[in-house]
């Protein structure tokens, strides 16, 4: 008798478990991820081996629990029929792209809604919209997942499903676009950790009324990212105060998400990413440093913020606005890990680049920028640098890591030593 059909069923079980481990942290697996096709075909696979094994694997009901619906699930009702008798009363998670099946899927899935422990639906928002007209309480959802669209305002009731998901942790959306004059809303939700929103569309009314959405999770709510392309700004949510979120550690904005931070009050931020979109879609009074700079000064200074990745295109900027990094910068003198990728214009980079890099250089004569600071990474476009502009912005960036290549104190302050210093200028280290 083959030594794994000799194992007692308990310990059989246990090793069908620890093959099929599918989660990650309450994380969904990514739709290309070979973990999800594992976690799909396990099951089956193991109960197809021998008569134990079949018992083993049908009487182990954890192994139903993940039920994946795709285009090449073959006979998904017969499927989706197993995994619900066979993961008795385990919490499901459900992961489904069939937008032409989704009624009919969901049909199959509502009445067990009490068992949903996390969902990820690829769908039209109309059917969506169907988890709140079933009337159906989801009390085990932890973790949800939308992509589709659009956000229409004759469906304000959209999210109203998870009015009574009190232990859910994640939202993401994921939105093809909204209608002109939809403002977002979510039930009061008080519990959720991490937010994600893309918005592909060309409109989001008011990101300030998303944020304020979110105000009833402030104190748990750890993890913010958000990439739209477009905002327009309703007067009566802006000039709500900002929503303070003390809990908040990871703050991603993406092309002109950055308009998010005039709505942020966040004091124990750690990491702040910053890609803006590349063209000016917006006035002045809303660049990205204004944005930037009026999140921080709501904070004490020094803020907390430990790491920085920015994104700096050279015709975005004019004096101004460069005036309004440095003034960010001064405030971030807890910084110690600095990323910039540099997007010069197609002529004449060094202006903007030799500023910047001048600023971080530490001097004798001057109050040090950043002094902190333990890792950066600087990634200029070396596409349209001439042989001339890589070596003087090369010889600019040995000059300010030679001045922080040992710890030392200037004008009174205490500068830390650069521990990791890289530079892509044509693919070399410095």
């Amino acid at each position: 008798m083959p030594v794994m059909q000799r194992l007692p069923m308990e310990l059989l079980a246990e090793i069908f478990l620890n093959i099929d481990h599918w989660e990650d942290d309450g994380e969904l697996v990514p739709w290309d991820s070979d973990a999800r096709y594992q976690a799909h075909t396990i099951a089956v696979t193991i109960a197809c081996v021998c008569k134990t094994w079949r018992a083993v694997a049908r009487a182990t009901g954890q192994l139903w629990s993940l039920i994946v619906i795709s285009h090449d699930t073959r006979h998904w009702e017969t499927y989706v029929d197993t995994c619900i008798a066979l993961s008795g009363n385990h919490d499901l998670t459900i992961q489904c792209d069939l937008l032409f099946t989704m009624p009919d899927v969901l049909r199959m899935l509502l009445p067990h809604a009490a068992r949903w422990s996390a969902f990820e639906l690829k769908s039209d928002f109309d059917d969506i919209r169907e988890l709140s007209r079933s009337g159906r309480s989801f009390p085990s959802l932890r973790v949800v997942s939308f992509a589709g669209g659009p956000l229409r305002s004759d469906v304000p009731e959209l999210f109203d499903f998870l009015s009574e998901s009190s232990q859910l942790k994640a939202l993401s959306l994921k939105i093809e676009f909204c209608h002109r004059d939809y403002v977002f809303s979510l039930p009061p939700l008080s519990n959720i950790t991490s937010f994600r929103v893309n918005i592909r569309g060309n409109h989001l009314h008011s990101p300030a009324a998303l944020i304020h959405a979110l105000e009833p999770s402030q104190s748990t709510l750890q993890s913010f990212s958000a990439s739209f392309q477009m905002a327009r700004v309703l007067p009566e949510v802006t000039n709500q105060p900002p929503v303070l979120l003390p809990a908040l550690r990871k703050l991603s904005l993406d092309r002109s998400a950055h308009i998010c931070m005039k709505s942020i009050t966040a004091p124990n931020l750690e990491q702040l990413c910053l890609y803006p979109l590349g063209t000016r879609r917006f006035p002045s009074e809303d660049h990205l440093f204004d944005s930037l700079l009026a999140f921080l000064s709501r904070s004490p200074s020094p803020h907390a913020i430990r790491e920085l990745r920015l994104t700096i295109r050279d015709w975005e900027l004019d004096e101004n606005s460069m005036d309004m990094l440095f003034s960010c910068l001064r405030r971030l003198d807890s910084l110690q890990v600095l990323h910039i990728l540099h997007i010069p214009r197609s002529s004449d980079i060094l202006p903007i680049s030799s500023e910047l890099i001048l600023a971080l250089t530490v001097r004798g004569d001057g109050l040090p920028l950043l002094p902190n600071l333990l890792s950066m990474e600087f990634r200029p476009g070396s596409y349209f640098y001439s042989e001339g502009d890589r070596e003087a912005l090369r010889a600019l960036l040995r000059t300010m890591a030679r001045s922080r290549a040992t710890p030392r104190v200037v004008c009174g302050r205490e500068v830390a030593a650069l521990e990791r210093y890289e530079v892509d200028i044509t693919h070399d280290i410095l």
